[in-house]
C-alpha cells in the first residue's frame, strides 16, 4: 500500500536544492555512502512490489555514475552488514523526506555521522532514489482506461475532451545530501523526479548530472 501511494503521488517532472555556498566552497572531497536505490515493478495485474533485481541494477548505475561525475569523491563506504545496514537506511531515508526549505537547520541522522567518522571522513554524500517500471501490457491496458474515462468525463460535462488519466510508464526519483560530520548539518540538499526509466544508463546519467552540477569541480 506505501508503495502504491508513492506511485500515484509522483509527478512528471520536478526539482527542489538547497545550497549553503559558504560551506558548499569547503568541499575539496567527499564520500559516496553506497547508494540507496528502492525500485518498484509494476505486473501486468496491476500488483506493486519491490524488485531486488531492478534495485541493484539502479544502485550500480548511481554508482558508477558518480564516480565518473566530476565530484571530488574520496572513495565509496559501503553500509553492509546486520545492524549499521538497518541504521543507515533508516538514517538515508531520514534524509531524503527533509523539507530542503529546513535542510540547512536539519541535523545529520546519528548513524551517518557516526559511519563518516569511523571512516575518518567529514563530508559524505548521501544519494537515494526511488522508482517503478511497469509491464508493457498492464500500460496498454491503463492508458485505454484512462482514455476512455476522459472521454466519459468529457461527454458528462460537455467540456473538451483531455486525456488526463494516463498513467506513468516509468518513473525515476532522486535525493542527494551533502553532510557535513563536524559542524553535523548539511550543506547542499538536491531533487529531482521525472517519468524515465530508473535502470536506462542515460536517463540515470542525466539525474545524476543535475543533481551534482554545482558539486563538479
Amino acid at each position: 500500500m506505501i508503495m502504491a501511494a508513492c506511485i500515484a503521488g509522483m509527478t512528471s517532472c520536478g526539482t527542489t536544492r538547497y545550497i549553503s555556498k559558504a560551506d558548499i566552497a569547503n568541499v575539496n572531497e567527499a564520500a559516496l555512502i553506497a547508494p540507496v536505490a528502492e525500485i518498484s515493478f509494476i505486473d501486468r495485474e496491476g500488483q506493486v512490489y519491490l524488485d531486488e533485481a531492478l534495485s541493484e541494477e539502479c544502485r550500480k548505475l548511481l554508482t558508477e555514475t558518480m564516480l565518473y561525475s566530476g565530484v571530488p569523491i574520496s572513495g565509496v563506504i559501503r553500509t553492509d552488514g546486520d545492524m549499521l545496514s538497518d541504521n543507515c537506511l533508516e538514517a538515508i531515508h531520514a534524509i531524503r523526506s527533509i523539507n530542503p526549505k529546513k535542510a540547512g537547520s536539519a541535523p545529520i541522522p546519528e548513524a551517518l555521522d557516526k559511519l563518516l567518522e569511523d571512516n575518518g571522513k567529514r563530508y559524505g554524500i548521501v544519494l537515494f532514489a526511488q522508482g517503478f517500471e511497469r509491464d508493457a501490457k498492464n500500460f496498454r491496458k491503463e492508458a485505454v482506461k484512462g482514455a476512455l474515462l476522459g472521454l466519459v468525463t468529457g461527454i458528462a460535462t460537455l467540456g473538451a475532451v483531455t486525456v488526463t488519466n494516463v498513467p506513468s510508464r516509468n518513473t525515476l526519483d532522486t535525493w542527494m545530501a551533502v553532510i557535513d560530520s563536524e559542524s553535523d548539518r548539511i550543506v547542499f540538499f538536491n531533487h529531482l523526479v521525472s517519468e524515465v526509466s530508473p535502470t536506462t544508463p542515460p536517463q540515470v546519467v542525466r539525474h545524476v548530472e543535475h543533481l551534482t552540477k554545482r558539486l563538479c569541480k
